[in-house]
């Protein structure tokens, strides 16, 4: 039989839950800092402490999911209850995927210090700097469940979008006019498209707290949003 919990206890329970979820956000947040930083000052000890942490960070999706399902089991939350539980469990997995893609950035790291650079960074940095901040303030509604600043964070995707095509362009034009710079520039392209992938997944992140809140997870695409935001209905972004 299920122990049922008394309502200030269940609340407890659920800000736990949530508080470790944004813990555990603001943890592969700073992996993915880290990793940038690695790149741009070319740090390959850094790049490698980078790669540790993932354990740490499996270690928080284990104790999240663990933690989320016991609350299903036990206490068989309903409506809202029952979407933050559900919610947490999603974030987990979409920061968990955050996570190694910072460690996939250090790889290429690695991969790139055997020789000096052919190009100066300037598009793939910015990309990481929009991502970094996507992600901070994406934590920020998981607590503030303000969906209305959450459609602006995820259209902060645009420009990611926008400078993975450009890098992707000079790249492979790099690679047309100079053979000698490919081994460099597949890997700047693979920096380029886990950037790329992490603003995608910072989207989800997005998508979490407006189910969480209204029970879909587009609640911008319907016509009460419309309606009650003419100001943010602008045309939505999805791949």
């Amino acid at each position: 039989m299920p122990v049922e919990l008394l309502r200030p206890e269940f609340d407890d329970q659920l800000r736990s839950l949530r508080d470790r979820v944004i813990a555990m956000g603001a943890f592969v947040e700073e992996m993915l800092h880290d990793a940038m930083r690695a790149l741009v000052t070319r740090d390959v000890a850094l790049a490698r402490a980078v790669r540790k942490r993932d354990a740490l960070a499996n270690e928080f999706d284990d104790e999240i999911e663990t933690a989320a399902v016991r609350l299903l089991a036990l206490q068989h939350p309903m409506a809202g209850d029952l979407r933050v539980v559900a919610s947490a469990l999603k974030t987990v997995t979409d920061l968990e995927r955050l996570g190694d893609y910072a460690c996939d950035i250090c790889k290429c790291v690695i991969a790139l210090a055997e020789a000096p650079l052919f190009t100066p960074l300037e598009d793939i940095p910015r990309m990481g700097e929009v991502v970094e901040g996507m992600i901070h303030d994406a934590l920020g509604t998981f607590v503030s469940r303000d969906i209305v600043e959450g459609k602006r964070i995820r259209d902060r995707d645009r420009e990611v979008d926008a400078l993975y095509k450009r890098v992707f362009a000079q790249l492979i034009e790099w690679m047309g006019r100079e053979p000698a710079v490919v081994p460099q520039a597949v890997q700047l392209l693979l920096v380029a498209r886990y950037l790329e992938r992490l603003g995608d997944h910072t989207k989800n992140l997005i998508e979490r707290v407006a189910y969480m809140e209204t029970g879909s997870r587009w609640p911008w695409r319907s016509d009460e949003w419309k309606q009650a935001y003419p100001a943010e209905d602008a045309v939505d972004h999805e791949e």
